[in-house]
């Protein structure tokens, strides 16, 4: 049986310790050399500064914290410590000094140096301004060449840099109260993140308008700063009284269909008759690959990878789909030779194809589609992939990058007639931007961990009240799906959930506090059904309204749940919404509420 830790998140170590800090004012956490969550008067400011290490196929390489020291007051604090990149080719130290003051200062410094030779594509400081609350907002710019004009943030992802030749950004936390965010040591400028499903909007240097990657002689010193300061009055924060208050679910107007949920047939073998159990719309499979193992009551999603010679590529799709009796829900063709399907495929694939709908779109990530739009008639729907790891891998970005998918989605909705998210996985399966050979992807220890469970909670959550027509997550079987020969893992229960309520609709719903808890309400009928998954390493308590018949997937259950998942599902207790439930780490509460 796996220990705690592994049950929880996959992994045996435990999480790095994370440090509340005071900054007078500034309220924020020190996790593993990141600052998180600035917040003043209660109002997050900045998500997160932190420094990274892109190596020149734009990979993250994950730092080793060593001698860190932390002297912490009530209102001021001094954080220390080395970090070291090493992962072949890339090798780069670096000394941190991280101050904050009684007058709301906080300054991170960075002095480094590179170890070796060896290219990357970027290093240094960055900063994290989270899309809620900063999208649609009036922020100021002061330019490296000491100009100052103002520009709003855009709502819809942006395809490019929001802004360029960036030495300063002042934001309005409250009125009478203004952030301030200086950069010095680099020229920096902000991207959209939301367009790799991230949690915000990211302001780094080296500008992209410079040659990458680049060689990095062994012995170059590279020295940043990233100074936060507020002007004016700082908001009260209000006074909290012992335990943190319970997260509340808010049930909204407006529900509509869920949509097609699949799954990507796996060359390991899966339970049929689990696999039934989850109700499932399609399984998506490689146009021409074997369909053994797939229900055969199921649709495929088949996915037609064109090269040199598309129309060829196509008639043997085609003639494949025929020769095996499948039923093709939907074609989805993508270019081997194009980031985005280009519109004359869809010419082809419609004289080609015809019968089932045409999908277009990319391999790659949001960005790719979002950067080369195809004409809203072009295709029956589009494609993008979502993983929440492009660029940072520990569990707190993952769970904040959630919400991200929701503005991917709404905003290709603003292009094209239809979105498919296909395929979600916790790691990227293709990299648009690689700039030599790709290994294939290694599955997640996390996959068959509650994390993952809890993640898809919040994951199909954005994805399906943003409107999208279809998702296909994870594979069937093996490392990276959703059961192996012996097991379900966890998310295997969310599925399962979920396909109970196939034929039913979503309630779009809120949370008190959505980095801590996030929920997916559903309505069949008469019956409604709340997922509410926990989010953090810590427990959090939960709250909602009337009574409930409640079913617990935690660390105590898990064992059950995976290798007796029948007798676990008809496990439900009684529970009133107002005394509320604790739910514990990465936990995912089942909520059928009674008939009033």
């Amino acid at each position: 049986m796996p220990s705690r830790n592994e049950l929880l998140y996959g992994r045996a170590e435990p999480l790095p310790r994370v440090t509340p800090l005071r900054a007078g004012p500034v309220e924020l956490l020190f996790d593993n050399g990141a600052l998180r969550y600035l917040r003043v008067g209660g109002r997050e400011a900045v998500r997160r500064i932190a420094m990274a290490v892109r190596d020149p196929n734009w990979g993250t390489v994950p730092a080793r914290i060593s001698a860190l020291k932390i002297a912490a007051e009530r209102d001021r604090f001094q954080v220390t410590f080395v970090a070291e990149h090493a992962a072949a080719p890339v090798r780069f130290r670096w000394h941190a000094r991280i101050d904050g003051t009684p007058d709301g200062t906080v300054r991170y410094q960075m002095d480094g140096q590179a170890l070796r030779t060896f290219r990357r594509n970027r290093i240094g400081l960055f900063v994290i301004h989270p899309a809620g609350g900063f999208a649609g907002r009036e922020v100021e710019i002061e330019t490296v060449d000491g100009q100052f004009k103002t520009g709003l943030v855009p709502v819809a992802v942006s395809p490019h840099q929001v802004f360029e030749r960036i030495r300063a950004i002042f934001h309005e936390i409250a009125p009478g109260c203004r952030a301030e965010v200086r950069f010095e040591g680099e020229t920096f400028e902000m991207e959209d993140h939301r367009n790799w499903t991230d949690s915000g909007f990211k302001t780094y240097g080296t500008p992209l308008s410079l040659p990458f990657p680049v060689e990095v002689p062994e012995g170059t010193v590279i020295r940043q700063q990233v100074v936060f300061r507020i002007h004016g009055s700082p908001p009260r924060t209000a006074a909290r009284a012992g335990r943190l208050p319970a997260v509340e679910v808010r049930l909204q107007s407006g529900a509509h269909r869920l949509p097609a949920l699949g799954l990507t047939l796996a060359r390991e073998e899966a339970d049929a008759e689990r696999l039934r159990a989850l109700r499932l719309s399609h399984i998506r499979v490689p146009a021409g690959e074997p369909v053994a193992g797939a229900p055969a009551e199921l649709p495929l999603e088949a996915v037609i990878l064109a090269g040199a010679d598309p129309e060829r590529r196509m008639r043997e799709a085609l003639e494949w789909a025929r020769e095996s009796g499948l039923q093709v829900a939907r074609w989805v063709l993508l270019s081997a030779l194009h980031p985005v399907t280009p519109e004359a495929l869809a010419e082809t694939g419609r004289r080609i194809l015809a019968g089932a709908p045409l999908v277009g779109g990319t391999r790659g990530h949001f960005a790719e589609l979002n950067r080369n739009r195809p004409r809203a008639d072009a295709f029956d729907a589009v494609c993008f992939a979502v993983c929440p790891q492009v660029h940072d891998s520990d569990n707190t970005a993952l769970m904040e990058n959630c919400a991200a998918q929701r503005d991917a989605v709404g905003s290709a909705l603003r292009f094209a007639p239809a979105v498919h998210a296909s395929p979600v996985t916790l790691r990227p399966q293709f990299n648009p931007v690689a700039a030599g050979p790709q290994e294939p992807p290694q599955p997640d220890p996390r996959q068959g961990s509650l994390f993952c469970a809890a993640w898809t909670v919040a994951s199909l959550k954005h994805l399906a009240e943003a409107g999208a027509a279809g998702i296909t997550c994870f594979e069937t079987a093996g490392p990276a799906g959703v059961m192996t020969k012996r097991r379900v893992f966890p998310v295997w229960h969310v599925l399962a959930d979920l396909g109970e309520f196939r034929e039913g609709e979503l309630i779009p719903c809120a949370s008190s506090e959505p980095l801590a808890v996030e929920f997916f309400a559903l309505q069949l009928g008469k019956r409604r059904r709340i997922l509410a998954a926990n989010l953090t390493p810590g427990e959090q308590r939960l709250r909602w309204r009337g009574e409930a018949r409640v079913r617990v997937l935690d660390a105590d259950s898990a064992e059950e749940a995976m290798f007796d998942p029948d007798r676990f599902r008809r496990r439900a207790r009684h529970a009133a919404g107002e005394r509320g439930l604790a739910l514990d780490a990465y936990g995912v509460a089942t909520l059928d509420l009674e008939e009033t």
